[in-house]
């Protein structure tokens, strides 16, 4: 059973630090450099500040991007600029954006989650983690004590009992709106009462998968390991919760009204999202290749030939856009018969779709075959010799989600060869983490990503 539970959000106040589309931004690991700088300035209490801090030519141990993330947030509390839910509460939100034409809308609940070894199996997997961003995310944690962003976590819902109730919720005007200016909306609605409850209580059965934040799962759950071998600890001050028009300080967290037992650290700030949800999009990462042996493209066409059905399209002759999109279209039509991919090349073979000449039902961990499964078993390691050292290395194989821009990288000379790739399925990764297997990495990327700063859980 789950164990998911309202809690005492920390929320901007608008009329100190304005709009807050202005002050929300992305989840650190799709912030480009360019952006950051522009997140900075574009707001003194643009959450960027906390989330992913400017590095400077002096950091030492002592004052550096973490320790700054932490001066920035006492002193934000300290000022009212950040303010802490008077009472427990769950959070309705609403992300729309466009794609492909159209405007859709998801829909989520924030709410604490308490932490389970992915052995446990409250939350399935379905992806390999690396160190690196994980090591990153603790020292942040460490810092500010504080899940900034959440964890982006699936349920299944066939009856739509949470859909009706969330739907109810959002019959009144938001609490909070984002318009960030990229065509995102981000909508908060503050659930507390008897319809939290009874959200928190429909929340308890699902089995829960992990959808996207495998690294800061971990994270969460090494930074808890830590907090409890740790003496008691004294929160910041914050003078002003919110809906009350007096001071004070926050009261601790380790039991309170609505709180039951446990630590705050013993959970984690999670967004649960109905894997049916209309709005849930899944993007395919494209693989762009570089630095392979020559003689091995030079039989290249030979080695497909012998796996694949090859289907040979007419390159749109300097159109990078016009060639992915005609692969792509393609790609997709071979993709309801099984596993396809797109190659494209400058010189010989050219572009084509490939889907494998014996379909292969399953793998033996149970889990179904992907199509970023056959290019890496397939195609990558075989026939170009990338396999996974290569992988982890980065020195063959670089990523983009804008196929145009992988055909456009063959056309300029920068890489040997484009990979295009159908997006995974929903499905696929439920099954995956059913069957307790991993994909590769870069098997999955969900659209778009939720903003990070609407509401923060601290976990003192």
């Amino acid at each position: 059973m789950n164990d998911v539970r309202p809690f005492r959000g920390l929320r901007f106040r608008e009329t100190l630090v304005g709009a807050l589309g202005e002050v929300v931004c992305p989840p650190y690991d799709v912030i480009s450099p360019e952006e950051q700088r522009a997140l900075h300035d574009r707001s003194p209490f643009n959450v960027v500040r906390l989330e992913l801090g400017l590095q400077m030519p002096g950091d030492d141990a002592s004052d550096n991007r973490y320790t700054r993330s932490a001066l920035t947030l006492n002193r934000w509390l300290a000022e009212g600029a950040l303010v802490e839910e008077k009472d427990p509460a769950l959070y309705l939100y609403e992300q729309r954006f466009p794609h492909e034409g159209r405007t859709l809308a998801r829909w989520g609940i924030f709410a604490r989650q308490r932490l389970a070894t992915w052995d446990e199996g409250v939350v399935l997997p379905h992806e390999e983690t690396l160190a690196g961003p994980k090591a990153d995310r603790l020292q942040l944690m460490r810092a500010t004590r504080c899940n900034l962003s959440p964890l982006f976590l699936l349920f299944e819902d066939p009856s739509g009992t949470v859909r009706a109730m969330m739907e109810d919720s959002s019959r009144r005007p938001a609490d909070a709106t984002a318009d960030t200016g990229d065509g995102q909306v981000h909508r908060l609605w503050v659930v507390q009462g008897e319809p939290q409850r009874r959200l928190a209580a429909a929340l308890q059965t699902p089995q829960l998968f992990m959808a996207d934040g495998h690294h800061r799962y971990e994270t969460a759950l090494a930074y808890r390991d830590e907090r409890r071998k740790e003496p008691d600890w004294t929160p910041p001050p914050n003078p002003l919760p919110l809906g009350e028009s007096g001071g004070g300080s926050p009261p601790r967290r380790g039991e309170g009204p609505g709180m039951g037992s446990g630590a705050p650290y013993d959970f984690a700030m999670v967004l649960l999202v109905d894997a049916a949800d209309p709005g849930l999009v899944v993007l395919p990462t494209h693989r762009v290749v570089r630095g392979v042996d020559p003689s091995l493209l030079n039989r290249l066409d030979e080695a497909l030939e012998r796996v694949f059905r090859v289907d040979r399209l007419e390159a749109g002759d300097g159109h990078a856009a016009a060639t992915a999109q005609m692969l792509l279209r393609r790609m997709q039509e071979r993709g309801l018969e099984g596993p396809a991919l797109a190659i494209y090349r400058k010189e010989g073979g050219g572009a084509a779709v490939l889907s494998l000449r014996e379909l292969v039902e399953g793998r033996p961990d149970g889990r179904p075959v992907l199509d970023v499964d056959v290019l890496h078993d397939v195609l990558l390691e075989p026939m170009l010799a990338v396999g996974p050292e290569e992988l982890r290395a980065g020195t063959h194989v670089s990523y983009t989600r804008d196929a145009s821009e992988a055909v456009a990288a063959v056309d300029r000379g920068d890489a040997q060869v484009a990979l295009l790739l159908n997006p995974t399925r929903v499905d696929q990764v439920l099954a995956t983490a059913r069957a307790r297997g991993k994909m590769p990495q870069k098997s999955t990327y969900f659209y778009p990503k939720p903003t990070t700063g609407l509401v923060i859980n601290p976990l003192w």
